[in-house]
């Protein structure tokens, strides 16, 4: 009987840990796209470091490909991209929204994320 409850017990305890890991997984690839969104609105406003981006398409298509390196699949659809300019303003605002499909063993479950980027500056 011991036997059995230390074997149960080490079920649920690596059960417990792939759900954590997997879980984990997704939101790290989330925050790394997050991170990426700040640096991209942060370029935009200053133009250094990064590439300038003369259209918002060139853009979008640059947001979608960092989020394919971090293993998120974006489509053009799913990632907003606005830039706004007056006389003395200048405002970018990146938007990417999307799900991300936890998988376990024989259970999957999404997670909807939901991350915003954005600067503005007065000169």
């Amino acid at each position: 009987m011991r036997k059995v409850a230390v074997v149960l017990g080490w079920t649920i305890f690596l059960f417990a840990a792939i759900v954590v890991w997997q879980t984990s997984l997704v939101y790290v690839a989330n925050f790394r796209l997050r991170s990426d969104l700040n640096a991209m609105a942060v370029e935009q406003k200053s133009r250094i470091g990064w590439k300038a981006f003369d259209s918002e398409a060139d853009l979008r298509t640059a947001i979608i490909t960092h989020a394919q390196e971090r293993g998120i699949q974006l489509k053009p659809e799913q990632v907003i991209v606005e830039r706004i300019a007056t006389w003395n303003a200048m405002s970018v605002s990146l938007t990417a929204d999307y799900d991300a499909t936890v998988n376990l063993l024989l259970y999957s479950y999404t997670l909807h994320f939901q991350d915003r980027a954005s600067t503005e500056s007065t000169s």
